[in-house]
């Protein structure tokens, strides 16, 4: 993942990053919600 944003914000810093950011939101969204059961 992060290969791909380092790679990504190279050509459209501003796009991936917020694509990233909200990959990164639904990851640890979905974890919250793995971990209280």
């Amino acid at each position: 993942m992060a290969f791909i944003r380092e790679t990504g914000c190279a050509r459209r810093p501003d796009q991936v990053r917020t694509i990233a950011t909200r990959i990164d939101l639904a990851f640890a969204e979905q974890e919250a919600v793995v971990r209280s059961g």
